[in-house]
């Protein structure tokens, strides 16, 4: 197969590797003119789009159209984009196809966190309270309904019509800032929006679960011999029947590039993987090459018709070429001063820089010993766009060199015996004179042009053993570097204590909690059915340690998972749980302790959680010394049975009566335990500092004491996470005498 060359624009121009330079193959000859059939009758009418970032979102009348496949970061062409009441409103299609889920968002080109509801919960665009940034995703259904945001927003204008059926689209809704807010939070202009989108659903043969006439029963995958299979079959790819494929042989090649292998950093991760996206208007046999790029695969007419999927790794010998087979044959072989390249060079989508396509370069495969031969290095640029793993990159370009630099180049005319041939990948070549003997990998195959099949010209490359063989710990090499972020010291730990309490709660829920390190850093956390192979992705907060988990089936198992990770130090071990879906019955009893202490500027408060089954949180209040007792504005915590909590309660200066109670799973409360009194003295202070925590928002600075305040009271700490019901006061309290106020976290 000869390399050529050639650039995918339209797909750099949705993902932005900008003028990104591809090497790709051409297919075999006979598989060349079968897929250029389908190519021809299947081709998409689509306009051409310039390379842009991959965090720039096109706007124009005629949009391109593009899928995601495995994964891929995805900044979308944007299909809507209008300003009412102080909100900018932007949908942008994410893929022509139905997506499984998003994985992360950034927004300019900050990675956030969102809560439930799809408010981005990471500062700068969530600042005081006020979520800035809001998020509606739709999955690309063809049933799905239209936009609530716009629909709200823009009445008579988006209407119930207006679904955009099979279109995977995100709303984004950003808040307008005040003047002196906008150039930290937006950057004087609008921020442009990606996300890392799990993408087409695909069916896989060797799931039973699946159903080829039902997509609704398949499932998103990174696996590349199954989104091949996908993107042959799909009707916005060659649009090819099915029965037209070897499935035993894509099978084979799913199951190869799915199994466990160690890398040198003591982990183990699936042999091969891929994320990309495609566009309707790039030759699709380039497509088909660049996701045969991602595992070495080749694609080959199988004896029976029928296209089959192998890789080199995969392919066995079961036709054997001798000597008196040959009628005459031309033969070259290379030594290492005739080597045709030295060194492979590779631009890969680094998921450690946040998938952005093509843009990191792997580290050079470099056969030194082949560099003293010739004398210097010869590059060969091998670049892999849909390929997200350092390692996997290693492995791919160790490969390519071995494949650019053959020990024996062979071309042969043989008698009829050459007709075995067809329909095979590799053969064993015997040639006793010039000391011959290995697997050769068969380039091409055809009859002779007059003697037909009574004499055949084949080509023939070996393939060196040395190829497959491989050793993490000193071939693996040295990703791209990672700046660590300043709020990064240390690895991240794997979270403890996980432990899940169900209960009924207008219908069976599970609320999960865990015990985590996490500063600076982030947290993923999964869920799934104990039967099923894929699992759910869930938004948690960095500083949450819990999650709820709704509509669940009675008497089901279920799997909960979650995990530590940092943009430098990688990721933590899963904390895994199993739990049925059963009920709790009964109702919660009171507190076991109650304590508090005040001192200038808050209330320390202390509960330890009562012993019951269903006991799930404790909620904490401060109400004036001798009013009824209140839980309008309460901190809610969750807290496992026995499991004691703290909570610092800002509160201004005077006496206040402290209550708490127990609230369990099944949304039922226990009687209040207190009041505890406690007293604020702010006798002389400045401005109060805020409380933190991932309940309610702390509060600002109390008032300065009487002519020995600062000049400016203290400022508000910001709270890591504003819970749903906020403490009093949100401001900074005022400055002493001749003061001014406090600051507004």
């Amino acid at each position: 197969m000869p390399p050529v060359a050639g650039i995918l624009a339209p797909i750099v121009a949705v993902l932005g590797a900008t003028g990104t330079q591809i090497a790709v193959a051409v297919l075999g000859t006979a598989v060349r003119f079968g897929l250029a059939y389908y190519q021809a009758e299947k081709a998409k009418d689509a306009a051409k789009t310039a390379a842009q970032d991959v965090q720039q979102n096109i706007r124009q009348n005629v949009m391109p159209r593009y899928v995601v496949l495995g994964k891929a970061r995805v900044g979308g062409v944007v299909m809507f984009y209008e300003a009412v009441d102080g909100y900018l409103y932007v949908a942008t299609i994410l893929s022509d196809d139905i997506i499984d889920s998003i994985e992360a968002f950034w927004v300019k080109d900050i990675e956030c966190l969102v809560n439930n509801h799809l408010a981005v919960t990471t500062p700068p665009f969530n600042s005081g309270g006020t979520k800035y940034v809001n998020f509606e995703l739709h999955y690309g259904y063809t049933d799905q309904p239209a936009s609530d945001m716009l629909m709200a927003a823009f009445p008579g204008v988006v209407t119930a019509a207006h679904t955009a059926a099979g279109i995977a689209y995100l709303v984004t809704r950003l808040k307008q800032a005040e003047q002196e807010d906008f150039q930290t939070i937006y950057n004087s202009s609008v921020p442009p929006i990606a996300c890392l989108v799990r993408g087409v659903l695909a069916y896989d043969p060797r799931d039973p679960s699946h159903n080829p006439a039902r997509s609704d029963t398949w499932t998103t995958t990174t696996n590349p011999a199954i989104l091949l299979l996908y993107y042959f079959t799909a009707n916005n790819g060659f649009g090819m029947s099915r029965s037209l494929f070897d499935g035993v042989s894509f099978s084979e090649v799913a199951d190869f590039c799915d199994e466990m292998i160690a890398t040198k950093d003591d982990g183990n991760r699936r042999r091969y993987q891929m994320g990309g996206v495609y566009s309707y208007d790039t030759d699709p046999a380039d497509i088909v090459q660049l996701i045969l790029d991602t595992f070495g695969g080749q694609i080959y007419v199988t004896q029976d018709g029928l296209f089959g999927l192998s890789c080199d790794e995969l392919d066995k010998t079961e036709i054997t070429i001798t000597q008196d087979m040959v009628i005459e044959g031309e033969f070259k072989r290379n030594t290492g001063a005739l080597y045709e390249y030295t060194t492979i060079k590779t631009k890969f989508t680094s998921e450690n820089h946040g998938y952005v396509s093509g843009n990191e370069e792997a580290d050079p495969w470099v056969n030194n010993a082949a560099v003293k031969r010739v004398g210097r290095q010869i590059p060969y640029s091998f670049d892999l766009p849909f390929v997200f793993r350092h390692d996997q990159c290693r492995r791919l370009m160790k490969r390519k060199f071995y494949q650019l630099n053959p020990e024996w180049s062979v071309d042969l005319a043989i008698d009829f015996h050459g007709i075995e041939l067809f329909g095979e990948r590799v053969c064993r070549f015997v040639y006793p004179p010039l000391g011959i003997d290995g697997t050769f990998r068969i380039e091409s195959l055809a009859p002779d042009g007059e003697a037909g099949f009574a004499r055949m010209l084949v080509k023939l490359a070996s393939i060196s053993d040395q190829a497959f063989e491989w050793d993490a710990a000193t071939e693996e090499g040295r990703a791209p570097v990672v700046a660590p972020p300043t709020s990064e010291t240390d690895a991240p730990q794997t979270p403890t204590g996980l432990a899940a309490l169900v209960g009924n709660d207008g219908g069976i829920v599970a609320l999960l909690t865990w015990a985590a390190r996490t500063t600076g850093k982030r947290q993923d956390a999964q869920w799934k059915l104990s039967s099923d192979s894929s699992w759910t992705s869930v938004t948690v907060d960095r500083d949450t340690r819990e999650y709820t988990l709704t509509g669940l089936t009675s008497g089901a198992s279920y799997d909960f998972r979650v995990r530590t990770k940092a943009t430098n130090y990688g990721v933590s071990d899963w904390a895994t749980i199993t739990f049925t879906a059963t009920a709790l019955a009964g109702s919660t009893t009171g507190l076991q302790s109650l304590s508090a202490d005040g001192d200038a500027q808050l209330a320390v408060v202390t509960a330890k959680q009562s012993a019951a089954a269903t006991a799930a949180y404790i909620q904490f209040n401060a109400v004036p010394h001798g009013d009824p007792a209140s839980w309008a504005g309460s901190i809610l915590k969750a807290a496992r049975a026995d499991q004691t909590i703290s909570v610092e309660l800002p509160l201004s200066t005077g006496s206040w009566d402290v209550y708490a109670r127990s609230k369990g799973v099944n949304g039922d409360n226990s009687s209040a335990s207190g009041p505890v009194v406690v007293t604020v003295t702010n006798t002389s202070s400045g401005g109060g500092t805020g409380g933190t925590g991932s309940g309610g928002g702390g509060d600002g600075g109390n008032d300065g004491g009487t002519g020995t305040g600062t000049s400016n009271g203290g400022d508000g700490v910001a709270p890591s996470q504003q819970g749903d019901n906020e403490s009093p006061s949100q401001q900074g309290g005022n400055g002493g005498t001749g003061g001014t106020g406090g600051g507004i976290y």
